[in-house]
């Protein structure tokens, strides 16, 4: 079964225990061969890595998936690469989810609104943010004392605009709780696989 928030699982590689979200759950499939599961769903002993990407090639090479599975378990050319591009998924579908859910508010404006009113509870913000809309935005929290607000670095700005249906999109706020803890869990895990975006400009 999925793992809820605040469960912990342990990595194969540093044996270290750790909040689920911050790792990637991998399967061995019917014919051995080793398989990501990251909605968590499939039936088989659940093999857990950080969700790092040196950490699973490194986990690998050691032959760890065969020994915490205790049967031969192959790792398939490319799937490291492989689990990068479905985490990638995972989270901009999240983004889209709240967006159709009105819980996720794009637009620096609107942000700033937002956060004026109490109601954002989470800012996410492009890869490529340019840095007027960083200094706007970092201005405004601590002007209301609000430097406590989450900010995450998302996807850069196009893959940004696409997940919500848009024009590029540089800064959305989440309103919802529980969505915020899915989106923010989803985007971590994949930020933490691979760096997202380099440094540039973007638009509102």
């Amino acid at each position: 079964m999925p793992a809820k928030a605040g469960k912990e699982r342990r990595c194969i590689l540093s044996g270290e225990v750790m909040p689920a979200e911050q790792l990637v759950r991998f399967i061995a499939g019917p014919d051995g061969a080793l398989v990501p599961d990251l909605a968590e769903k499939l039936p088989g002993r659940g093999l857990w890595v950080e969700a790092r990407r040196d950490v699973f090639e490194k986990a690998a090479k050691k032959g760890l998936f065969s020994r915490a599975a205790r049967q031969s378990v192959s790792v398939p050319d490319g799937l490291a690469e492989l689990t990068g591009k479905l985490l990638a998924k995972r989270a901009l579908e999240s983004l889209s989810l709240a967006r159709r859910a009105g819980v996720l508010v794009s637009g620096l404006d609107r942000v700033l609104e937002l956060i004026g009113k109490g109601k954002a509870l989470a800012i996410v913000e492009a890869a490529d943010a340019g840095a007027d809309g960083k200094r706007r935005l970092r201005a405004r929290l601590k002007a209301l004392e609000r430097q406590d607000l989450p900010v995450v670095t998302g996807p850069d700005a196009e893959q940004f605009g696409l997940a919500l249906g848009r024009p590029n999109v540089i800064h959305a706020a989440l309103t919802d709780r529980r969505m915020k803890e899915k989106v923010l869990a989803d985007i971590a895990r994949w930020t933490m696989w691979e760096q997202v975006g380099s440094g540039g400009k973007g638009s509102e």
